[in-house]
Formats: C-alpha cells, sequence, structure tokens
C-alpha cells in the first residue's frame, strides 16, 4: 500500500529542462497505450474519433445496399398478414431470421418509411455503433457482475442465432452467479426460454404448419454455405469444404474444445475452489446453493471471469464455424482486444496481430493464406499461457520478497500478496503519479491489473 507521509510533500520535481520535459512527453505518450490511469482519457479520444469518421463514412461513401431492401420486403409482406415463413421471401433470399429480427425491422421500416429515407436509418445504425462501442468500454471497466441477464440472452437469440455460440459460457456463469444452486439456475433458463416464446408468439402459435416453417427456417441448423464467400475455409478444398465429413468434423472439434474449456479452463479447482467432482457431486444438490467463499466469481476478479468465459466460449464456436462471411466479423471483434491481453501475448506483439486480423478481413476474394492466418490468430487468443494452463486471472509478478524457490511469481490472490510500494521514495514527477496510479489500481480492488502494472517498465 502507499503510504501517506509528510515526506511527500518534500519529494523534490525534476529540473524545468528540455530532456526532461521530452522525458515527460514520452511518458505521456507511452501511458497512453499500456497506463490504466489513462484508460478514461483513451475512451473518450476513441469515441470521438468513431463519431466523427462514422459521419464522414456517411457523407463521403455511396449507401451500399446488401440486404437493406430485402428485409423491407420481408417485413412488408408480414404485415399484411403473411407468418409462414416458407412463403416470406425478398430479392436476396428467404426469411431466415428470428422473431426479434422482425420486430427491429419493423421499427426500421417505420422510420425509414421503407427505402424513402436510408440516411435516417444510418444515422440510426451510427448511433447503434456507438452505444455498442460505449458499451465494450463499460464492459473492459466493468463492476461486479449482480444479474442473471435471461431476457437480454434470449431476446440476442430472437435476432440471430449465431448468439446460442455463448450459451456454454452462459450456463457455466449462471450457475456460478445463483450460488451452484441448479434449481435456481433452472429457473432463469426457463424464465429466458419464455421470453423465446413470447418474442416469436405470433409464428408459433399461427397454425402447425407456420409453426414448422418458422423453426425450419429461423433455427436452420443445416442451412449450406458458398464457398466464394468464405473467410476462414479457403485453404480448404471446396470438396472438403462442402463435405458432411468436413461439417462434423468441425461440430467434434466444437464439442470437445467446450469440454476441454469447460474442466480446464472455466471450472479448475483454481477457479472453485473445488475439485471437478466436488462440483458435479455438489450439482446433484440441485436445491441448495454449494458455491464456496474461494469461487473467483465472488472476488474482485469475478467479472474478468465472466467476460473469459462468455467471449472464449464465442470464440470457440467461431473458431469451429463452417463458415465465416464478410459481416460476422462483428460477432466477436469487440472482445480481440481483451481476449489477445488474457491470453497473456506481449503487449508489442498485440497490435500486429490486430492488424494481421484486420487484413484478413479486408481481403477481397478471400485467399488460403489470409484464411490460414486468421484461423491461427483466432486459435492463439483462445491458448492463455497462464500457469497450469488456467485462466490468468491474478497476474504474477517478479516479487522475490514474498516468492518461494519453487515458485518465484506467486499469483496476486489477494492484497496482501501484492509489492508495497511507498510515495515517499519517488524522486520525480513520473514516479510519484505511478504510485498513485498503483495506490488507486489496488484500492479498487483489481490485485491482477495492479501486479501487471508493477511489471511494467514505466513503473521503475
Amino acid at each position: 500500500m502507499v503510504e501517506q507521509t509528510e515526506q511527500v510533500e518534500e519529494a523534490q520535481l525534476p529540473e524545468f529542462t528540455l530532456k526532461n520535459v521530452l522525458g515527460d512527453i514520452k511518458y505521456g505518450v507511452v501511458s497512453l497505450f499500456n497506463n490504466p490511469f489513462f484508460a478514461l482519457i483513451v475512451t473518450g479520444v476513441l469515441m470521438t474519433f468513431e463519431s466523427l469518421a462514422l459521419k464522414a463514412i456517411i457523407y463521403k461513401i455511396p449507401y451500399t445496399e446488401i440486404d437493406y431492401s430485402t428485409y423491407m420486403q420481408q417485413i412488408e409482406q408480414i404485415e399484411r398478414g403473411q407468418l409462414d415463413y416458407a412463403q416470406i421471401k425478398g430479392d436476396t433470399g428467404p426469411i431466415v431470421y428470428p422473431g426479434g429480427y422482425v420486430y427491429i425491422y419493423s421499427w426500421m421500416k417505420w422510420f425509414t418509411e421503407g427505402m424513402e429515407d436510408i440516411n435516417t436509418g444510418q444515422q440510426i445504425f451510427r448511433y447503434l455503433y456507438l452505444a455498442t462501442l460505449l458499451l465494450t468500454f463499460v464492459a473492459y471497466f466493468s463492476a461486479q457482475p449482480k444479474l442473471k441477464p435471461a431476457d437480454l440472452f434470449s431476446s440476442a437469440v430472437s435476432v440471430k442465432m449465431n448468439a446460442l455460440l455463448y450459451l456454454p459460457g452462459y450456463l457455466v456463469v449462471a450457475y456460478f452467479l445463483c450460488g451452484e444452486n441448479l434449481l435456481i439456475t433452472f429457473a432463469v433458463v426457463v424464465f429466458g426460454l419464455f421470453v423465446q416464446v413470447g418474442i416469436n408468439w405470433d409464428f408459433l402459435t399461427a397454425s402447425d404448419t407456420i409453426r414448422s416453417h418458422f423453426l425450419q427456417n429461423a433455427f436452420d441448423f443445416k442451412r449450406s454455405f458458398l464457398y466464394e464467400w468464405t473467410v476462414n475455409w479457403k485453404f480448404v478444398p471446396e470438396s472438403i469444404f462442402n463435405s458432411r465429413e468436413f461439417h462434423t468434423l468441425l461440430l467434434a472439434g466444437h464439442v470437445g474444445a467446450l469440454v476441454l474449456f469447460g474442466l480446464k479452463k472455466w471450472t479448475p479447482k483454481s477457479i472453485t475452489g473445488k475439485s471437478s467432482a466436488k462440483l458435479i457431486k455438489d450439482s446433484l444438490l440441485f436445491y441448495k446453493s454449494t458455491i464456496r467463499p474461494e469461487n473467483v466469481i465472488l472476488s474482485p476478479e469475478g467479472p474478468r471471469y465472466v467476460f473469459y468465459v462468455m467471449a472464449t466460449s464465442n470464440l470457440i464456436g467461431i473458431i469451429f464455424a463452417r463458415s465465416l462471411h464478410y459481416q460476422f466479423l462483428s460477432w466477436y471483434f469487440w472482445t480481440l482486444p481483451m481476449l489477445l491481453q488474457l491470453a497473456e501475448i506481449p503487449w508489442y506483439i498485440q497490435p500486429a496481430m490486430m492488424a494481421a486480423h484486420e487484413w484478413c478481413w479486408n481481403v477481397y476474394p478471400t485467399t488460403a493464406t489470409s484464411s490460414g492466418v486468421l484461423v491461427a490468430i483466432l486459435g492463439s487468443d483462445n491458448t492463455p499461457q497462464g500457469s497450469g494452463g488456467n485462466i490468468p486471472m491474478s497476474d504474477q509478478p517478479n516479487n522475490p520478497s514474498s516468492a518461494s524457490a519453487s515458485n518465484p511469481n506467486p499469483p496476486l490472490s489477494s492484497a496482501s500478496s501484492v509489492p508495497t510500494v511507498s510515495d515517499s521514495t519517488a524522486v520525480n514527477s513520473r514516479e510519484l503519479l505511478n504510485a498513485y496510479v498503483y495506490d488507486f489500481i489496488l484500492k479498487s480492488g483489481f490485485t491482477a491489473t495492479a501486479g501487471a502494472f508493477f511489471r511494467e517498465p514505466i513503473f521503475r
């Protein structure tokens, strides 16, 4: 902890020289990239830049028609009373999304008067993009989660079923947030199903035929994809890409990866405070809360754990998807920076990986090289290098004074195990600021982040 003493007032500021001024400027620039104290400044700058960039794009770049006119045609047919998904079509194909999509684009049709006022629609999506970006920043700075938002998750599934990729991670998180009480977790899941039924009520109750066609089209897990549009599997021959054996292999890989992560990354003893056997045995006491105080979700690291489980659950599905199309980038891009960080990839390599990832999605038409690089990057994002293969919930500062001979880098599990920093020893303004930043992070409960900050070269 930072020790507040009278010596702080006597800390000498460095001389006002060109060398020191340039040093402070350099420190400020570097801190924008790796100093948590500057994160809010960076957030404001990025939000402003994105808003202005979107305005310029809407103003300068002509409107590109992809599927919006088809959506409007489909909604118009539904508004005229057609509920049979087998009969609802547009210029680019039949309707393939659940009821949540119908509600959203019904509102969009009203705002844009069909295809008459496209600019209003662009502005609405601009604000939606900025709101999503802001929500992403909030998630990165999130506080302890206290809600089990089954309604929000179910609503997402009602718009596009790719949200189901989050389901395995969601169930794990919900179970822990419900105190490892299987009965309460089941109630949360059932509530989510009721939300899903409510949103799709008109299509589910109209008739047996309409219900059957709705389920077949809106939740079609056997949908075929065109090889020419795939972003992730162009290094695979087209004959293999279209084969049932390849699809089965991807499904097996998806299930296997989820089981591996479920056992080794999401629920090891270091996370739950109990063995896997004990965790399963306790779940049989479905009417009791069996969570232990050591469970990481109850600690200040809980939000980080929730993010990790949900993001990796989604990314595993992305890696083993039968095909990714260009618009599918929005499914996971928001989580990519944090996943790179949690994978413990050196900070100076992360920008290069982000640039390479961006290149993969901007190659048109996709090549075997761009697809191979993309799959390699996504695979590395999903492979944390933490001790014992566990989630790097607690960073490991180099602290010889508290280390044992067998483990010179003990994990940061509590404030008592982190290094003590005194601002009274600061010899210049930079060290003084670093001491206060370190103290702020530590008192906020983010011991892992404090440890990471302590290890940064700028702290010295």
